[in-house]
């Protein structure tokens, strides 16, 4: 039976949908509702009632059309809990040396969403905390190429000239646009910072999960044709169980939450159609993520109406190398990253 590790890693992939759209993604928002005085937005274009909305995750699917769309959250903090595998943790101290200014320890939240076609990736992100809006440009427009800017009430905005993006950033919020081409970029920006108002729909569809996963690190996915068609090269060598899984599932997802001195808690969901879904697979997984030296632990197994939910344990060191082995590389220590 396969060992935990690569078990692990093929169902990361699942509810990151393949290496490219995990790499892609990058980080996103925490799953609790907690409001620091840095949540209080500066008088500025937008209302009162566009503020109290601000912890509504992005979702690109409000802009874009994919097969596949991604929406991920996470705490920043919980970095300081699990620390970094040593060649995640090493770029980003050594972005944050060349971003004078502008420091991780800044950032209270973060939300991420991308779609994803056969030829493009696009999407957004929003990072919410106490930011130096002049030191977030700079260290903007010194990394990348010629841009536009200009003032948009409290935000300052900032546009690719050559480069598809878009940034608009205040005291408190930080949102970046990416697509194909920089008009499609500052879409994305005007719908993040618009979360919650807008009337247009999302056309992604997740089920319940984003309701059914909670924690310091979630992702949930709408897979699609093309999602499954993706994670299907990670899944050769998986059991049939998880294959089948992967087949019956319309939408996918898993949540982390770091506990100091502790195993992490996971939760993975699926939603699916029950008679192809069913809770005999369903177990007959589970029963192989247990088996193993580096097995799961402590996993129980729920069906509520169309979603599937395993709940399990993992020490963090095994957790870390099955999220690096996502991108593609192997981790042989953790480090430690302060963001207090």
């Amino acid at each position: 039976m396969p060992s935990r590790r690569p078990l692990m890693r093929r169902v990361l992939a699942l509810a990151t949908g393949g290496t490219a759209l995990g790499s892609t993604l990058g980080t996103a928002t925490a799953a609790d509702d907690r409001t620091t005085s840095s949540d209080r937005r500066s008088t500025g274009s937008r209302s009162s009632a566009d503020r109290s909305l601000k912890h509504t995750p992005y979702d690109a699917s409000i802009v874009a059309d994919g097969d596949t769309v991604i929406t991920a959250t996470v705490d920043p903090s919980v970095v300081s809990t699990t620390g970094l595998p040593v060649p995640w943790a090493d770029r980003l101290l050594d972005a944050q040396r060349r971003a004078d200014g502008v420091s991780i320890s800044d950032v209270t939240r973060l939300t991420g969403s991308a779609v994803i076609d056969e030829e493009t990736v696009e999407g957004g992100a929003v990072a919410r905390g106490s930011f130096d809006t002049d030191a977030v440009v700079t260290a903007v427009t010194e990394r990348v190429g010629p841009v536009r800017e200009h003032a948009d009430g409290s935000l300052r905005r900032v546009v690719g000239v050559d480069d598809p993006f878009a940034l608009a950033v205040d005291d408190s919020e930080v949102v970046v646009g990416y697509g194909p081409d920089a008009d499609r970029a500052v879409e994305h920006v005007d719908a993040a910072l618009e979360r919650g108002t807008r009337h247009e729909e999302a056309s992604a569809n997740y089920g319940s999960l984003p309701s059914g996963l909670e924690g310091d690190a979630v992702v949930y996915a709408d897979l699609g044709r093309s999602g499954r068609e993706r994670v299907r090269p990670v899944l050769a060598d998986a059991p049939d169980a998880l294959s089948t899984a992967v087949s019956a599932a319309g939408a996918v997802g898993i949540a982390l939450r770091a506990r100091q001195n502790a195993p992490a808690r996971l939760r993975y969901g699926a939603v699916a159609d029950p008679k192809r879904l069913t809770r005999d697979r369903v177990e007959r997984l589970a029963a192989e993520a247990e088996r193993g030296a580096d097995s799961l632990d402590e996993t129980t197994i729920t069906r509520r109406g169309r979603t599937v939910v395993v709940d399990a344990v993992a020490d963090d060191d095994s957790l870390l190398a099955a999220h690096a082995d996502l991108v593609g590389e192997s981790v042989d220590a953790t480090r430690d990253v302060d963001v207090a």
